[in-house]
């Protein structure tokens, strides 16, 4: 007389090994890449890669913003949306890096950003270009940082 045995399902067979693959997979990982120190010259290096886009892209805004209101009403509409564009892509290209900026430097990431929406502000306030220069010239100044 034979015995019959239902067959056991594979499943958690399966899902153990996938399990312990997983941890195996993360302790390699962590003891290949978790303890090494962070490469703080390639940090610095993209930080000022950003902060230089920002401040090209400002540059681009104030020439914009002056051609789109020069009495400080909008003659030129598309203009005027390319300054308001270029202020929204530099303060991206900044926020990319604020992370890093306000562990290092809280004052200096904090003052870019009150001078973005002092910018954006008198931008959509239509402000004369005088005002908006001064407030670009200052967030430029705060990209450029402190002198060496």
């Amino acid at each position: 007389m034979a015995i019959y045995r239902p067959r056991r399902s594979p499943w958690p067979v399966a899902a153990a090994l996938a399990g312990l693959a997983l941890l195996v997979g993360f302790g390699l990982g962590y003891a290949v890449f978790g303890t090494r120190p962070p490469d703080l010259p390639a940090a610095t290096a993209v930080v000022q890669e950003r902060l230089g886009e920002a401040r090209g892209l400002l540059e681009v805004a104030a020439i914009e913003y002056r051609e789109a209101a020069p009495d400080g009403t909008v003659v030129s509409r598309p203009e005027y949306d390319a300054a308001i564009e270029a202020v929204a892509r530099a303060r991206t290209a900044v926020d990319s890096v604020d992370e890093p900026m306000r562990a290092l430097a809280p004052e200096r990431s904090a003052a870019l950003a009150a001078g973005f929406d002092e910018i954006e502000a008198l931008m959509d306030g239509i402000e004369r270009p005088d005002a908006v220069d001064a407030a670009i010239d200052a967030e430029i100044e705060l990209l450029v940082g402190p002198p060496a």
